[in-house]
């Protein structure tokens, strides 16, 4: 059985950006879903950030870099 087959098919489609260390998930819309959505998994992080969108992430990232 793949991996893929217990997964949504929208996650099929995502686009993986990273290494194993940091890893940025795009994932497509769906039926149920007609947004992108945006996940980020990194080693020092438990689980995965979830995001709107990139321009969500980028806020974040400028916040965190202004503080």
């Amino acid at each position: 059985m793949s991996l893929w087959t217990i997964f949504p098919s929208n996650l099929k489609k995502s686009i993986r950006i990273g290494s194993n260390e940091q890893l940025f998930l795009i994932i497509p819309p769906s039926e149920e879903d007609r947004s992108w959505n945006y996940w980020k998994f990194a080693s020092w992080i438990p689980g995965e950030d979830e995001y709107e969108g990139l321009n969500d992430y980028f806020k974040e990232v400028l916040i965190f870099l202004e503080s």
